[in-house]
C-alpha cells in the first residue's frame, strides 16, 4: 500500500529531475539531445504514476501539511514541463502533476485543466493512447464537478479530443466508439449552440475523409445522418432563438447542415443511389427555404413557394451567395450526376452558376 510519504519522496525526486532536464537543454548545443526523451526520467515518471494511483485507489487522506507540500510540488512539476522541449516528456510530467491534484482532492475543475493540457502535450508527440488515456482523465473529473459556464465547454473538449485520437487508429471499432462519443457530446443536458457547432463540424470532417476510401463510404453516411438529425433537432429547439437574433452560429449551423447534404450526395451518386439522392437535393431545397426565412422574413412566403415547384434535378441557389466557386462547381456536377442516372439531360438545371 502507498503512504502519504512516499507519493511526497517520488514527487521531490521527479521535480529534481525535470529541473535538471531543463538545466541540461539549457546547456546542450545539440537540438537532437535536447528534444530526446530521457529513458530514466520516463521510467521514474511512470513508477511515480503507477504509486500515485495505487494511493488514490485506498481513498488515504493526508495530514494539511502533506497537503500542501504536494500541491507545491504539482504546479512546480506542471510549470516545469512546460520548459521542457520533449512534448511526450511534456504530456508525462503533466499527467503526473494532474494525478497529484486528484490524490489531495484538489479543485476538479482546475484537475480537468491540468489532463486536459497533457492529452494535448501527448497529441503534439502524436502518442494516441495517452493523449486518449488523459483525455478520459480529464473528462472523469468533470464528472463531479460543480455545475459552471465552462463545465460543458470542457466535456465537449475532452470528447473532441477522445474521438479525435480513435479516429486516427483506422480501426471500425474505434471509428464506432469515437462517434459515440460524439453522440453522448451532442446529448449534454446544457450544450450551447457554439458547442454543437465544433461536434457538428468534427462530425462533416471525419466524414469527408472517410468519404476518400470507397470502401469507408458507408460509413461517412452513418456520420453524415447522425450530423443531420443533430440539424433537424436543432432546428425544432435552439433555431428559433438564434434565428430572431440574426445570430452568426446559427448561419453556420446552417452552412454545416448544407455541407453535409453535399457530401452526402455525393457519396449516393457514387453508389448510384438515384432515388436517394433526390431525396438529399429536396431535403437541400428545404434547407435553403429555411435559410431564406431567416435572412428575409419578408419574402418568405415568395421563397417557399419557388423551391417547393422547383425540378428534383434543381439545386435552389440562395444558400450559395457566400459559397466558393469550387463548391457551387460541386452541387453543379451533383446535378449533372442525377441527370446521367435518369438519363434526363434536357431536364437538368443549373442553379449554381
Amino acid at each position: 500500500m502507498s503512504s502519504p510519504r512516499e507519493v511526497i519522496s517520488l514527487l521531490i525526486s521527479c521535480r529534481s529531475h525535470v529541473e535538471q532536464c531543463v538545466k541540461d537543454q539549457g546547456s546542450s548545443s545539440s537540438s537532437s539531445a535536447s528534444n530526446a526523451t530521457p529513458t530514466e526520467l520516463n521510467q521514474h515518471f511512470c513508477k511515480t504514476q503507477n504509486i500515485i494511483e495505487s494511493f488514490i485507489n485506498t481513498s488515504q487522506r493526508m495530514i494539511p501539511s502533506d497537503t500542501r507540500t504536494v500541491k507545491e510540488t504539482a504546479v512546480t512539476l506542471f510549470n516545469s514541463a512546460k520548459k521542457l522541449n520533449s512534448s511526450h516528456l511534456q504530456g508525462i510530467v503533466k499527467y503526473v502533476s494532474g494525478l497529484s491534484l486528484i490524490a489531495i482532492s484538489f479543485t476538479k475543475a482546475q484537475c480537468c485543466s491540468v489532463f486536459e493540457s497533457a492529452a494535448k502535450s501527448f497529441t503534439t508527440a502524436n502518442d494516441q493512447a495517452r493523449a486518449r488515456q488523459a483525455y478520459k482523465q480529464a473528462l472523469a473529473q468533470l464528472e463531479g464537478a460543480r455545475d459552471g459556464p465552462r463545465k460543458e465547454t470542457l466535456a465537449v473538449t475532452c470528447i473532441l479530443g477522445i474521438a479525435n485520437c480513435l479516429i486516427s487508429t483506422s480501426s471500425e471499432e474505434d471509428l464506432k466508439a469515437a462517434l459515440e462519443y460524439i453522440q453522448s457530446g451532442t446529448s449534454l443536458p446544457s450544450l450551447e449552440p457554439e458547442d454543437s457547432l465544433r461536434l457538428q463540424q468534427f462530425v462533416l470532417t471525419t466524414a469527408s475523409k472517410l468519404s476518400r476510401s470507397s470502401g469507408r463510404r458507408s460509413d461517412a453516411l452513418v456520420w453524415l445522418a447522425h450530423a443531420l438529425r443533430v440539424h433537424r433537432q436543432y432546428v425544432h429547439t435552439a433555431a428559433p432563438q438564434f434565428q430572431a437574433q440574426n445570430n452568426v452560429t446559427h448561419e453556420n449551423h446552417i452552412i454545416i447542415a448544407s455541407n453535409c447534404l453535399l457530401l452526402q450526395l455525393e457519396i449516393q451518386i457514387a453508389q448510384n443511389d438515384t432515388v436517394a439522392a433526390e431525396t438529399t437535393t429536396h431535403e437541400h431545397q428545404e434547407l435553403d427555404r429555411q435559410h431564406n426565412m431567416h435572412r428575409d422574413e419578408g419574402n418568405s412566403v415568395t421563397t417557399s413557394s419557388s423551391s417547393s415547384s422547383s425540378s428534383s434535378s434543381t439545386l435552389t441557389s440562395s444558400l450559395t451567395l457566400n459559397m466558393s466557386i469550387a463548391t457551387r462547381d460541386r452541387w453543379n456536377q451533383a446535378a449533372l450526376n442525377i441527370a446521367v442516372q435518369r438519363k434526363d439531360l434536357q431536364g437538368v438545371r443549373l442553379s449554381f452558376v
